[in-house]
Protein backbone atom coordinates (compact mmCIF):
# COMPACT_ATOMS: atom_id res chain seq x y z
CA UNK A 1 0.00 0.00 0.00
CA UNK A 2 1.40 3.33 -0.93
CA UNK A 3 1.26 6.00 1.77
CA UNK A 4 0.39 9.11 0.80
CA UNK A 5 1.45 11.05 3.78
CA UNK A 6 4.71 12.70 4.17
CA UNK A 7 7.29 11.53 6.09
CA UNK A 8 7.45 14.33 8.13
CA UNK A 9 4.21 15.03 10.32
CA UNK A 10 1.98 12.34 9.11
CA UNK A 11 1.17 11.05 12.30
CA UNK A 12 -0.51 14.60 12.66
CA UNK A 13 -2.29 14.80 9.62
CA UNK A 14 -3.43 10.96 10.05
CA UNK A 15 -4.82 11.95 13.24
CA UNK A 16 -7.08 14.81 11.54
CA UNK A 17 -8.00 12.89 8.84
CA UNK A 18 -9.47 10.49 11.24
CA UNK A 19 -10.83 13.03 13.63
CA UNK A 20 -12.66 14.30 10.40
CA UNK A 21 -13.88 10.93 9.28
CA UNK A 22 -15.05 10.33 13.40
CA UNK A 23 -16.97 13.35 12.41
CA UNK A 24 -18.42 12.49 9.40
CA UNK A 25 -19.48 9.03 10.50
CA UNK A 26 -21.13 10.73 13.84
CA UNK A 27 -22.96 12.82 11.83
CA UNK A 28 -24.52 10.83 9.91
CA UNK A 29 -25.20 8.01 12.89
CA UNK A 30 -27.51 11.51 14.12
CA UNK A 31 -28.85 12.15 11.02
CA UNK A 32 -30.08 8.75 9.83
CA UNK A 33 -33.49 9.37 11.25
CA UNK A 34 -34.32 12.21 9.37
CA UNK A 35 -35.91 12.48 6.23
CA UNK A 36 -34.33 13.60 2.71
CA UNK A 37 -36.96 16.59 3.15
CA UNK A 38 -36.08 17.67 6.55
CA UNK A 39 -32.40 17.65 5.69
CA UNK A 40 -32.94 20.27 3.31
CA UNK A 41 -35.69 22.40 5.17
CA UNK A 42 -32.88 22.58 7.90
CA UNK A 43 -30.31 23.79 5.52
CA UNK A 44 -32.51 25.95 3.70
CA UNK A 45 -33.79 27.37 6.59
CA UNK A 46 -29.85 27.60 8.34
CA UNK A 47 -28.40 28.97 5.06
CA UNK A 48 -31.26 32.08 5.24
CA UNK A 49 -30.80 32.65 8.85
CA UNK A 50 -27.09 33.08 8.75
CA UNK A 51 -27.86 35.64 5.39
CA UNK A 52 -30.61 37.28 7.73
CA UNK A 53 -28.15 37.31 10.21
CA UNK A 54 -25.06 38.82 8.14
CA UNK A 55 -27.42 41.89 6.88
CA UNK A 56 -28.38 42.32 10.43
CA UNK A 57 -24.56 42.95 11.13
CA UNK A 58 -23.78 44.87 8.02
CA UNK A 59 -26.77 48.10 9.29
CA UNK A 60 -25.04 51.29 10.66
CA UNK A 61 -28.11 50.95 13.33
CA UNK A 62 -27.74 49.67 16.93
CA UNK A 63 -28.74 46.05 16.45
CA UNK A 64 -30.82 46.32 19.95
CA UNK A 65 -33.14 49.00 18.13
CA UNK A 66 -33.68 46.94 15.02
CA UNK A 67 -34.55 44.37 17.26
CA UNK A 68 -36.73 46.59 19.29
CA UNK A 69 -38.05 47.84 15.59
CA UNK A 70 -38.83 44.24 14.56
CA UNK A 71 -40.84 43.28 17.96
CA UNK A 72 -42.62 46.25 17.40
CA UNK A 73 -43.56 46.26 13.60
CA UNK A 74 -44.51 42.17 14.26
CA UNK A 75 -46.76 43.24 17.25
CA UNK A 76 -48.32 45.94 15.03
CA UNK A 77 -49.20 43.22 12.65
CA UNK A 78 -51.39 40.86 14.74
CA UNK A 79 -54.61 41.48 13.69
CA UNK A 80 -56.86 42.70 16.49
CA UNK A 81 -53.59 45.28 17.66
CA UNK A 82 -53.57 46.48 13.89
CA UNK A 83 -57.47 47.04 14.24
CA UNK A 84 -56.98 48.72 17.50
CA UNK A 85 -54.38 50.85 16.37
CA UNK A 86 -56.76 52.17 13.24
CA UNK A 87 -59.10 52.64 15.32
CA UNK A 88 -57.50 54.98 17.42
CA UNK A 89 -55.40 56.96 14.14
CA UNK A 90 -59.03 57.44 13.03
CA UNK A 91 -60.24 59.02 16.07
CA UNK A 92 -57.00 61.17 15.91
CA UNK A 93 -57.52 61.88 12.28
CA UNK A 94 -60.89 63.25 13.13
CA UNK A 95 -59.67 65.14 15.78
CA UNK A 96 -57.08 66.45 13.60
CA UNK A 97 -59.49 67.68 10.87
CA UNK A 98 -61.81 69.14 13.29
CA UNK A 99 -59.22 71.18 14.96
CA UNK A 100 -57.46 72.14 11.73
CA UNK A 101 -60.63 72.90 9.44
CA UNK A 102 -62.67 75.16 12.90
CA UNK A 103 -61.73 78.69 10.82
CA UNK A 104 -62.35 77.27 7.14
CA UNK A 105 -66.04 78.16 6.85
CA UNK A 106 -66.16 77.78 3.51
CA UNK A 107 -63.97 74.01 3.35
CA UNK A 108 -63.45 74.59 -0.41
CA UNK A 109 -60.30 73.69 -1.81
CA UNK A 110 -57.91 73.90 -4.75
CA UNK A 111 -56.71 70.64 -5.38
CA UNK A 112 -55.31 71.24 -9.50
CA UNK A 113 -54.53 73.66 -11.05
CA UNK A 114 -57.28 76.17 -12.88
CA UNK A 115 -57.58 75.96 -16.61
CA UNK A 116 -56.84 79.70 -16.65
CA UNK A 117 -54.53 81.93 -14.27
CA UNK A 118 -56.44 84.23 -12.27
CA UNK A 119 -56.01 88.34 -12.15
CA UNK A 120 -53.66 89.71 -9.88
CA UNK A 121 -56.85 91.17 -7.88
CA UNK A 122 -58.48 87.89 -7.53
CA UNK A 123 -55.36 86.53 -6.00
CA UNK A 124 -55.20 89.11 -3.58
CA UNK A 125 -58.84 88.71 -2.52
CA UNK A 126 -57.71 84.96 -1.87
CA UNK A 127 -54.89 86.17 -0.06
CA UNK A 128 -56.18 88.36 2.37
CA UNK A 129 -59.38 85.71 3.30
CA UNK A 130 -56.67 83.20 3.96
CA UNK A 131 -55.03 85.59 6.08
CA UNK A 132 -58.19 86.84 7.87
CA UNK A 133 -59.19 83.06 8.89
CA UNK A 134 -57.53 82.73 12.15
CA UNK A 135 -59.21 84.20 14.93
CA UNK A 136 -55.90 84.90 17.23
CA UNK A 137 -53.84 87.68 16.63
CA UNK A 138 -49.83 87.65 18.23
CA UNK A 139 -49.69 91.30 17.89
CA UNK A 140 -52.17 91.64 21.19
CA UNK A 141 -49.52 89.82 23.06
CA UNK A 142 -51.93 86.98 24.30
CA UNK A 143 -49.34 84.84 21.94
CA UNK A 144 -45.63 83.63 22.81
CA UNK A 145 -42.63 82.03 20.77
CA UNK A 146 -44.51 82.27 17.50
CA UNK A 147 -42.93 85.34 15.37
CA UNK A 148 -39.94 86.56 15.97
CA UNK A 149 -39.86 89.87 14.79
CA UNK A 150 -41.01 93.92 15.31
CA UNK A 151 -44.26 94.02 14.21
CA UNK A 152 -44.55 97.73 12.65
CA UNK A 153 -45.51 99.57 9.90
CA UNK A 154 -42.13 100.87 9.29
CA UNK A 155 -40.34 97.45 9.14
CA UNK A 156 -42.99 95.92 6.77
CA UNK A 157 -42.63 99.14 4.33
CA UNK A 158 -38.57 98.24 4.46
CA UNK A 159 -39.11 94.59 3.22
CA UNK A 160 -41.30 95.87 1.12
CA UNK A 161 -39.32 97.80 -0.75
CA UNK A 162 -36.22 95.55 -0.68
CA UNK A 163 -38.06 92.43 -1.88
CA UNK A 164 -39.38 94.75 -5.01
CA UNK A 165 -35.59 96.39 -5.59
CA UNK A 166 -34.17 92.59 -5.40
CA UNK A 167 -36.26 91.19 -7.97
CA UNK A 168 -37.65 94.07 -10.85
CA UNK A 169 -40.96 96.12 -11.00
CA UNK A 170 -43.34 93.97 -12.95
CA UNK A 171 -46.43 92.70 -12.47
CA UNK A 172 -45.44 89.26 -10.69
CA UNK A 173 -42.64 91.27 -8.55
CA UNK A 174 -45.18 93.26 -7.44
CA UNK A 175 -47.58 90.65 -6.93
CA UNK A 176 -45.19 88.75 -4.65
CA UNK A 177 -44.35 92.19 -2.89
CA UNK A 178 -47.84 92.86 -2.01
CA UNK A 179 -48.17 88.51 -0.63
CA UNK A 180 -45.30 89.24 1.30
CA UNK A 181 -46.47 92.04 2.84
CA UNK A 182 -49.80 90.07 3.68
CA UNK A 183 -47.93 86.80 5.49
CA UNK A 184 -44.61 88.35 6.63
CA UNK A 185 -45.41 88.05 9.81
CA UNK A 186 -46.69 84.33 9.75
CA UNK A 187 -45.23 80.92 10.92
CA UNK A 188 -46.54 77.99 9.88
CA UNK A 189 -45.51 75.81 12.64
CA UNK A 190 -48.20 77.21 14.10
CA UNK A 191 -51.72 76.36 12.24
CA UNK A 192 -54.09 77.02 14.94
CA UNK A 193 -52.98 80.95 14.88
CA UNK A 194 -52.57 81.28 10.88
CA UNK A 195 -54.57 78.02 9.40
CA UNK A 196 -54.61 80.23 6.04
CA UNK A 197 -50.95 79.26 5.63
CA UNK A 198 -51.57 75.98 6.59
CA UNK A 199 -54.33 75.70 3.98
CA UNK A 200 -52.53 76.77 1.49
CA UNK A 201 -49.03 74.69 1.89
CA UNK A 202 -51.64 71.88 1.68
CA UNK A 203 -53.38 72.77 -1.47
CA UNK A 204 -49.76 73.44 -2.66
CA UNK A 205 -49.17 69.92 -1.89
CA UNK A 206 -51.99 68.46 -3.48
CA UNK A 207 -52.12 70.71 -6.78
CA UNK A 208 -48.27 69.07 -6.61
CA UNK A 209 -49.77 65.54 -6.04
CA UNK A 210 -52.17 65.82 -8.82
CA UNK A 211 -49.55 67.07 -11.80
CA UNK A 212 -47.49 64.04 -10.87
CA UNK A 213 -50.34 61.34 -11.10
CA UNK A 214 -50.14 61.14 -7.06
CA UNK A 215 -53.29 58.84 -5.77
CA UNK A 216 -55.62 59.83 -2.87
CA UNK A 217 -52.74 58.85 -0.12
CA UNK A 218 -50.02 60.73 -2.28
CA UNK A 219 -48.49 63.53 0.74
CA UNK A 220 -45.71 65.51 0.73
CA UNK A 221 -44.92 69.33 2.53
CA UNK A 222 -43.61 72.42 1.77
CA UNK A 223 -40.08 73.61 2.14
CA UNK A 224 -37.73 76.44 2.34
CA UNK A 225 -35.41 75.38 -1.09
CA UNK A 226 -34.13 72.71 -2.65
CA UNK A 227 -31.44 71.38 -0.61
CA UNK A 228 -33.81 70.81 2.14
CA UNK A 229 -36.36 69.16 -0.85
CA UNK A 230 -33.87 66.79 -2.00
CA UNK A 231 -33.14 65.59 1.73
CA UNK A 232 -36.42 65.15 2.98
CA UNK A 233 -36.98 63.01 -0.10
CA UNK A 234 -33.87 60.93 0.34
CA UNK A 235 -35.27 60.47 4.17
CA UNK A 236 -38.50 59.32 2.65
CA UNK A 237 -36.74 56.26 -0.11
CA UNK A 238 -34.26 55.49 3.32
CA UNK A 239 -37.29 55.04 5.94
CA UNK A 240 -39.14 52.68 2.90
CA UNK A 241 -35.90 50.65 2.48
CA UNK A 242 -35.69 50.33 6.33
CA UNK A 243 -39.15 48.87 5.98
CA UNK A 244 -38.84 46.66 3.44
CA UNK A 245 -35.58 45.04 5.53
CA UNK A 246 -32.89 46.79 3.55
CA UNK A 247 -30.56 47.69 6.05
CA UNK A 248 -27.40 49.52 4.14
CA UNK A 249 -29.86 51.46 1.71
CA UNK A 250 -27.84 52.89 -1.44
CA UNK A 251 -29.21 55.27 -4.13
CA UNK A 252 -27.46 55.84 -7.76
CA UNK A 253 -27.36 59.13 -9.20
CA UNK A 254 -24.96 60.99 -11.72
CA UNK A 255 -21.81 62.83 -11.39
CA UNK A 256 -23.82 65.71 -12.15
CA UNK A 257 -26.27 65.42 -9.24
CA UNK A 258 -26.68 68.50 -6.75
CA UNK A 259 -24.72 68.63 -4.29
CA UNK A 260 -27.48 68.29 -1.78
CA UNK A 261 -27.50 64.13 -2.98
CA UNK A 262 -24.42 63.73 -1.02
CA UNK A 263 -24.89 65.78 1.79
CA UNK A 264 -28.07 63.43 2.48
CA UNK A 265 -25.63 60.54 1.89
CA UNK A 266 -23.79 61.65 4.96
CA UNK A 267 -26.56 62.99 6.87
CA UNK A 268 -28.26 59.84 6.72
CA UNK A 269 -26.14 56.86 6.21
CA UNK A 270 -27.28 56.62 2.93
CA UNK A 271 -24.37 54.51 0.51
CA UNK A 272 -24.17 56.51 -2.75
CA UNK A 273 -23.15 55.58 -5.97
CA UNK A 274 -22.01 57.88 -8.82
CA UNK A 275 -22.69 57.49 -12.24
CA UNK A 276 -20.75 58.87 -15.25
CA UNK A 277 -22.24 60.89 -18.01
CA UNK A 278 -21.80 61.17 -21.65
CA UNK A 279 -20.51 64.68 -23.37
CA UNK A 280 -24.15 65.84 -23.59
CA UNK A 281 -24.29 65.47 -19.18
CA UNK A 282 -26.84 62.87 -20.15
CA UNK A 283 -26.28 59.88 -17.46
CA UNK A 284 -24.80 56.63 -18.82
CA UNK A 285 -27.78 54.13 -18.67
CA UNK A 286 -26.02 51.18 -18.98
CA UNK A 287 -24.07 51.76 -15.73
CA UNK A 288 -27.21 53.20 -14.08
CA UNK A 289 -28.61 49.62 -14.75
CA UNK A 290 -25.49 47.98 -13.47
CA UNK A 291 -25.27 49.51 -10.50
CA UNK A 292 -28.51 48.35 -9.55
CA UNK A 293 -28.77 46.05 -6.87
CA UNK A 294 -30.91 44.77 -3.51
CA UNK A 295 -29.70 46.98 -1.41
CA UNK A 296 -30.99 50.02 -4.20
CA UNK A 297 -33.58 52.60 -2.49
CA UNK A 298 -33.66 55.25 -5.17
CA UNK A 299 -32.64 56.22 -8.31
CA UNK A 300 -32.31 60.19 -9.25
CA UNK A 301 -33.08 60.79 -12.66
CA UNK A 302 -34.86 64.13 -14.03
CA UNK A 303 -35.99 66.17 -16.81
CA UNK A 304 -33.42 68.94 -17.16
CA UNK A 305 -34.72 72.17 -17.65
CA UNK A 306 -31.51 74.06 -16.80
CA UNK A 307 -28.31 73.84 -17.84
CA UNK A 308 -25.61 70.88 -16.30
CA UNK A 309 -28.70 69.16 -14.39
CA UNK A 310 -27.09 70.01 -11.11
CA UNK A 311 -30.53 69.06 -9.48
Amino acid sequence: MVDFWPQSGGQTWRLIAQAVDDGRVAFNRACVHLEPWQIVSYTVSVAFLTLWFRRMMKSDRPISKRIRAAVFSAVRNIPWVKAQIEEEMEKARKDLEDTVHQFDRKKEFYKFLPEHGLPPDAILSEAEMYEAMGEYTFVDGRVSGVVYADHDDEHRKLLEKINITFVSYTATSLLRSFMFSIFAYSNPLHPDLFPGVRKMEAEIVRIVCALLHGGTSSCGTVTSGGTESIILACLAYRNRAYERGIRRPEMIVPVTAHSAFDKASQLLHIRIHHVPVDKNQRADIGAMKRAINNETCMVRVKSVEFLGSLR
